[in-house]
């Protein structure tokens, strides 16, 4: 006869095992939890590992059910450098961007001639024109923000697990990527004004209540009961 799920003996003492769960493996770091419970009584060792196997699949259903702070925030940064570095490009980099301040200039010099207008200050002036827009519609609430829901949709659908279109998170995700697009929108002012080694530092701001931080380690947790069951016994 068997000596119940989660036992496991080591010598003359017991201690708790427990599989994870393959989809979680790499969020815990281990394929088996294992420690000693601190008892060679087998009736003893059976009780206190069947009350912590209940504890740990609590916690595995936690745990498939949440995309947490770090695992969303990590999505947000990436996104805030792939959109800064495509600031750049566009603004500093592009020859259609070119094109059109050769245009500009062209018109310009047609209004005024004689008037000599220098290539690279009509760029980064255009430059500095699209973040100031930019930045005025964000504060007037005049900006189009379905494509940020649907980027925040997108992101949500990379989290680990992901985060169904209908969650509410999706708006809070949507809402971050709004105050990353305004950062955006001043880095490049500040690049435009000749500080083009300034690197942004922006971090996002996600609520506890819908976003938790990372669980304590499953061991300590684990002892903590196995000191009540002791301590009722």
């Amino acid at each position: 006869m068997g000596i119940g799920s989660f036992v496991y003996r080591r010598g003359d003492t017991y201690s708790f095992r427990c599989r994870v769960p393959a989809g979680l493996r790499s969020r815990v770091a281990k394929q088996d939890i294992v420690f000693a419970v601190g008892t060679r009584d087998k009736d003893v060792a059976r009780v206190l590992c069947a009350a912590l196997g209940l504890r740990i699949k609590r916690l595995w259903m936690e745990l498939e059910a949440v995309s947490d702070f770090e695992e969303v925030n990590r999505l947000l940064q990436e996104w805030f450098s792939t959109s800064i570095q495509r600031a750049w490009a566009d603004n500093f980099l592009d020859p259609g961007r070119d094109k059109i301040i050769s245009e500009r200039i062209s018109a310009l010099q047609h209004d005024r001639p004689g008037e000599n207008l220098d290539f690279r200050e009509e760029k980064a002036r255009f430059a500095a024109d699209c973040a100031d827009h930019t930045l005025r519609q964000l504060e007037e609430g005049t900006l189009n923000i379905s494509s940020f829901r649907s980027a925040a949709r997108s992101l949500a659908a990379k989290a680990v697990p992901p985060i169904p279109e209908n969650d509410r998170r999706i708006e809070v995700i949507a809402g971050q990527i709004l105050a990353g697009e305004s950062e955006v929108a001043e880095t490049v002012l500040e690049w435009a004004s000749g500080r083009t080694d300034f690197q942004p530092s922006w971090k996002p701001s996600l609520p506890h209540d819908l976003f938790p931080r990372a669980e304590p380690p499953l061991e300590p947790a684990a002892r903590g009961i196995i000191r009540q069951w002791k301590h009722l016994a």
